[in-house]
């Protein structure tokens, strides 16, 4: 469904939320043994952050081309559940483990990509404490239509696809995460990069 609204060219969001994103919404540490830190560069305090109160406000979209990716999978699943109001759920995973060898064969022609390195628009590496850097980065893309725009920015991409179709629901908003780290980091960090 996601690959044909993008080869047709239907408006639509897709945001995806996993453990790292429900710590911050719940106003929990995310530690420097965490796999957001060590792969993505980022960590939390034990507090509600800013982008904790504005990934919680992202999640109230009911539009029917606006789309959630969480991990189907308890607890996690139940705790996204209780803040979003749509059935457009889908699974978190949907352009990695099993399915990233396809994502790699589709996405390939014009996008937008931002990312937290070697993208078209660079995200600030500490999206705790900079995530309203992005965005500042983000308004002159505002005015586009029809276009495809590409997220790998941590738990900032969430908080940027909210705003982006906020402000203009007639492009394609995708994040896409690690998915995409061969490209923006130049290396895998996740286990389902590996050949084997």
């Amino acid at each position: 469904m996601i690959y044909e609204l993008i080869k047709n060219r239907i408006p639509f969001a897709f945001a995806r939320y996993g453990d790292g994103e429900l710590a911050l919404i719940e106003g929990r540490e995310v530690g420097l043994n965490s796999q957001a830190y060590l792969f993505d560069e980022w960590s939390a305090p034990n507090t509600l952050t800013s982008i904790g109160i504005k990934l919680r406000e992202s999640l109230k979209h009911t539009e029917d081309n606006y789309y959630y990716g969480i991990p189907l999978y308890e607890p996690i699943y139940s705790k996204f559940r209780a803040f979003i109001d749509t059935s457009n759920i889908l699974d978190a995973n949907f352009f990695v483990d099993k399915n990233w060898v396809s994502f790699k064969e589709f996405f390939w022609g014009d996008y937008i990509l931002i990312s937290r390195e070697n993208g078209t628009i660079e995200s600030p590496p500490d999206c705790v404490n900079t995530w309203e850097i992005l965005l500042d980065r983000l308004v002159p893309y505002l005015s586009r239509t029809n276009e495809l725009f590409l997220f790998s920015a941590g738990p900032m991409s969430c908080v940027a696809i909210d705003w982006m179709w906020s402000q203009n629901p007639t492009n394609m908003y995708v994040d896409v995460g690690s998915a995409i780290d061969l490209k923006t980091k130049g290396r895998t960090t996740r286990p389902f990069m590996q050949k084997d």
